[in-house]
């Protein structure tokens, strides 16, 4: 069994995602994918949604949800 990938946000994080997502001029791309990382956010006991869930929300496939987790997870174990 392979293990869940979690994401969780700093605050700060976290509002910067909240603003590029709702302000300004940005591809339709880059804001959706600012809007799965947000809802995929699991800090402070935020409940997980399912990639179908996630896909259904914003709009995008499935596998838009799981690159966008997996390319999110890569970046941020290269910072560590």
């Amino acid at each position: 069994m392979r293990k869940r990938t979690r994401i969780e946000l700093r605050e700060t994080d976290r509002k910067e995602l909240k603003r590029y997502s709702t302000t300004g001029k940005r591809s339709v791309r880059s804001v959706n994918r600012a809007k799965i990382i947000l809802v995929l956010d699991e800090s402070e006991g935020r409940k997980r949604e399912t990639q179908a869930e996630i896909a259904n929300r914003i709009g995008v496939s499935r596998q838009t949800v799981y690159d966008t987790k997996k390319d999110y997870s890569i970046s941020v174990l290269h910072k560590e």
